[in-house]
């Protein structure tokens, strides 16, 4: 995929460096993380009240097939 940006394309050196060079499984996810949470009485457990995006990298080494 294209870089739209510098910063995208530095990015994006970076992460085909760690593959190719360290042979790393790089992958960045933007997951929701709980903020705050209140204790529900009706339902008699805890629920969301806030949610915020944060990004997460997970690197592991890659399956190489032989």
């Amino acid at each position: 995929m294209p870089a739209a940006t510098e910063r995208e394309e530095y990015k994006q050196r970076i992460l085909n460096d760690l593959n190719t060079r360290f042979h790393l499984e790089v992958r960045l996810e933007k997951e929701q993380v709980v903020s705050d949470i209140y204790f529900n009485e009706m339902m008699g457990c805890p629920a969301a009240t806030s949610w915020h995006e944060q990004t997460v990298m997970t690197i592991k080494p890659m399956v190489m097939m032989s």
